[in-house]
């Protein structure tokens, strides 16, 4: 069954400026558990999974990367959304990944 969910996934690290290879760690750890076509992060802090595995899966991947000191927030994303991104690149990027969200999202 091919991963149809998309989950937007953002943490915010206490005591961050000690923690800087951590933004490194978490990617690798989203990357191995979900795989690098189902993972894209347009920013440094957030980033999308698609996944049928669901949101808890996401935020322990995370929380057994990075320990308990953070925040995290992972929340599913549906077809309809709102950008603005100036980099052309960038923008098609995005506009390449929201287009694979199904238009009916079930269950």
């Amino acid at each position: 069954m091919p991963a149809d969910r998309f989950y937007m996934v953002t943490f915010d690290l206490l005591n961050s400026a000690t923690r800087t290879n951590d933004y490194k760690r978490a990617e690798d750890a989203l990357i191995f558990s979900f795989g690098a076509t189902n993972y894209w992060r347009p920013l440094k802090q957030c980033a999308f999974v698609r996944t049928n595995r669901g949101a808890v899966a996401i935020r322990n991947t995370l929380s057994q990367r990075l320990g308990t000191n953070m925040n995290i927030l992972v929340v599913r994303v549906k077809r309809e959304h709102a950008l603005k991104i100036k980099n052309p690149t960038k923008l098609a990027e995005a506009q390449a990944f929201f287009r694979q969200i199904p238009r009916s999202i079930g269950g």
